[in-house]
């Protein structure tokens, strides 16, 4: 009878010595797994730090950790929704001006020194040629002095057909003064 040692006959077989020797451990986390699936079956909605607090309460866990671990191999990670971004209102394509005087646009423009002192600048724009026939500027710009800019220009006998500006609040007084 020939001897074969064992070495020799593991790798003939192909086969690792640790994977023949090695003792099958039980399952320790098995009673674990079945609460956590039980668990997060009553509460749909909490993750592994709640389950873990669970855990702790009912005296079964002591390592955030493993609670960790086993939450993820029981893939019971919640469902993350994905918030749309979606336009708060309908997008307009500006117009452009096809001959002079046609559209204007008026804005506020703020800064401020180092002393925190702020001016306020009324800008008007002719956006045929992106000249400025009227510019406002001071520390505060009441109602009668955004206006006033209009009304020389209108005596002049320049006024726009349409005026552009952005929907801020520091327009309506004016605009119902002017009648615009």
């Amino acid at each position: 009878m020939c001897k074969i040692y064992t070495a020799f006959a593991y790798t003939l077989a192909d086969v690792s010595r640790s994977a023949i020797r090695h003792a099958l451990k039980t399952d320790k986390d098995a009673k674990l797994h079945l609460r956590m699936r039980e668990l997060a079956e009553q509460h749909r909605r909490y993750g592994a730090p709640c389950l873990y607090m669970l855990f702790k309460r009912e005296g079964l866990v002591v390592n955030h950790k493993r609670t960790e671990r086993i939450y993820l191999e029981e893939k019971l990670s919640l469902r993350l929704k994905v918030i749309k971004k979606r336009p708060s209102f309908l997008r307009v394509v500006l117009q452009e001006p096809i001959h002079g005087d046609e559209l204007w646009s008026m804005n506020f423009i703020s800064d401020s020194f180092l002393d925190v002192r702020r001016i306020r600048i009324l800008s008007m724009m002719y956006l045929w040629d992106r000249s400025s026939p009227a510019i406002e500027i001071d520390f505060s710009l009441p109602d009668q002095r955004i206006v006033r800019p209009q009304e020389d220009l209108q005596l002049k006998g320049r006024m726009p057909k349409l005026l552009r500006v952005d929907n801020g609040g520091i327009y309506m007084q004016s605009f119902g003064y002017l009648g615009v």
